[in-house]
């Protein structure tokens, strides 16, 4: 199964690269693809104490 967070930036990544090649990184016109690749990044960051913690242990009953 393709893990989509992890290959989220090298879809994007393709944008920048042709752009760069072609000599056109307006800022503004590649803004939202800067963005995608920040909030791709920074969601991971921010989640990994969240989806890593160890389970708390249930109380018994």
């Amino acid at each position: 199964m393709k893990n989509v967070v992890r290959d989220r930036p090298l879809a994007e990544q393709p944008a920048v690269v042709v752009h760069g090649t072609i000599h056109y990184t307006d800022f503004i016109h590649l803004a939202p693809v800067y963005f995608g690749i920040a909030m791709t990044g920074t969601g991971p960051l921010l989640a990994h104490p969240y989806l890593c913690a160890k389970a708390l242990a249930r109380p018994k009953d």
